[in-house]
């Protein structure tokens, strides 16, 4: 009797993922940024790196709010700048938001209210600034995230609250401004996001649109901007809280460290057109909240840094602050190929192959099609982890010695599942585990009476890699 599809070899997949956070923080704390909250960060594709710029900075270390730091993958580097920078409070952190403006080659950072453009060497205080609004108060803008939108090639900023430092007020405010690189616009919109605690935005390519990710009382809360508008969407499995999210442009996925403090693990997801994934890694940074995150598309890596385990704000908790530097990369995407040949039964020689449209992607039914079978009679499909080694038995392993000539183990049996064969042509069907970049092996095997001394007939193999 053959065995249905155990979990235990889809644990034993998901275990040999790729999908992986690396720890990255420097060994010497003098060569990283202090521990902070909220800073802002992008990919500079003007001078090639990672480009960090504001957050609260824990009063335990010599930091300040208006250090600005560049990242290429294995070393921070401290940048000298003299700009005189807005009024900020250490209650409200999330008051700096960052963005690339492709059409000017420019990278664009949001400070309270003023707006100042990176030249590689200081930051530039644009001549067309953010309009203040005067009711109820004057103040800085904070709770604020900002992207490009390629789309309408501006950049689209988020404002979720005013804070007037002198009367300790939080206004709130939902507004939103676009940028064609001369002019801010404020646009009015039919739905305005809320709640608006911590906002993190980036562009969903799938979607074709930014996505807004934003947290508060009620829990997260993900918004698609249309070019006009604000459209609400409701992903299934969301986690209490967005996090930070930056756009994964070689795998097409919005990459998420979420901001839940929950202790257990799984804080990192992918998002695309409105559907939230978690990723099992077997290694990944710990809880946090106002992070900040940004995608290198030259060594193809997601960059976390920062953030806090504790989400009430001010001095007294700034020990919960952190400063260490992760990376994360998506495997490669979802893929199928055939090896090997099989051997000649009753019926031809059968052939595996992965049916039209389907590719073993996370959470979805994978299914192949098997031709060459015999009419009739039992067939059934070998799943494993190698094509190199059976248990002890190295592969191929030749079936001659049986009575099978031409006949070879091409993947190792660690599960068994049955192909429903009409006619000739079987299709075998398997639910994709939460395993991105991992590879399984897949072989069909016939009992076919009239094809040898064994009675067994079997097909090449297939080598699968699960993606999205």
């Amino acid at each position: 009797m053959l065995r249905s599809l155990t979990p235990f070899l889809v644990l034993a997949i998901a275990a040999t993922s790729p999908a992986q956070w690396v720890d990255k923080t420097p060994a010497n704390p003098l060569q990283t940024p202090g521990p902070r909250v909220s800073p802002a960060m992008c990919w500079d594709a003007a001078h090639g790196y990672i480009l960090m710029c504001g957050g609260m900075p824990s009063p335990f270390t010599s930091s300040s709010p208006n250090e600005t730091w560049t990242w290429n993958g294995t070393t921070w580097t401290r940048k000298m700048t003299s700009t005189p920078w807005p009024q900020w409070n250490w209650d409200h952190p999330s008051f700096a938001a960052m963005a690339f403006h492709a059409p000017t080659n420019q990278a664009v950072l949001c400070w309270g209210a003023g707006i100042f453009v990176w030249n590689g060497t200081d930051w530039l205080q644009h001549p067309n600034q953010l309009p203040i609004p005067t009711i109820p108060i004057t103040g800085n803008y904070v709770n604020v995230a900002m992207a490009y939108d390629p789309v309408s090639t501006q950049l689209v900023l988020f404002v979720g609250t005013l804070w007037q430092n002198q009367s300790s007020t939080n206004y709130p405010l939902g507004y939103t401004f676009t940028f064609d690189g001369v002019s801010w616009i404020r646009r009015q919109t039919g739905l305005t996001p809320w709640p608006a605690q911590y906002p993190t935005m980036a562009f969903d390519p799938v979607a074709n649109r930014l996505v807004l990710g934003t947290h508060g009382t009620t829990g997260a809360a993900f918004f698609e901007w249309t070019g006009t508008n604000w459209q609400q969407r409701l992903p299934a499995g969301a986690p209490a809280a967005a996090g930070v999210f930056a756009t994964d442009t070689a795998q097409n996925r919005l990459v998420m460290f979420d901001g839940d403090l929950a202790l257990q693990p799984g804080h990192t997801w992918t998002l695309a057109n409105g559907t939230l994934q978690s990723i099992a890694t077997p290694l990944e940074p710990g809880r946090r909240f106002g992070a900040a995150m940004a995608y290198d598309p030259v060594r193809q890596r997601t960059v976390l840094f920062g953030g806090s385990t504790n989400w009430v704000q001010g001095q007294s908790y700034s020990n919960s602050y952190l400063g260490d530097t992760w990376e994360f990369a998506l495997p490669a995407g979802a893929s199928f190929t055939p090896y090997g040949t099989g051997c000649l039964g009753s019926h031809g020689v059968p052939a595996v192959a992965a049916s039209l449209g389907s590719l073993p992607r996370v959470g979805q039914p994978f299914s192949t099609v098997v031709t060459g079978l015999p009419l009739q009679g039992l067939s059934f499909m070998f799943l494993g982890l190698s094509n190199t080694a059976y248990g002890p038995t190295p592969l191929p392993l030749s079936l001659g010695f049986l009575g099978a000539p031409g006949c070879s183990v091409l993947a190792s049996g660690d599960d068994l599942g049955l192909v429903t064969n009409v006619l000739g042509t079987g299709v075998w069907q398997w639910n994709v585990p939460n395993a991105p970049g991992a590879s399984f092996y897949v072989q069909a095997f016939a009992f076919d009476a009239a094809a040898n001394p064994l009675g067994i007939t079997t097909s090449n193999g297939g080598h699968g890699v699960i993606g999205f």
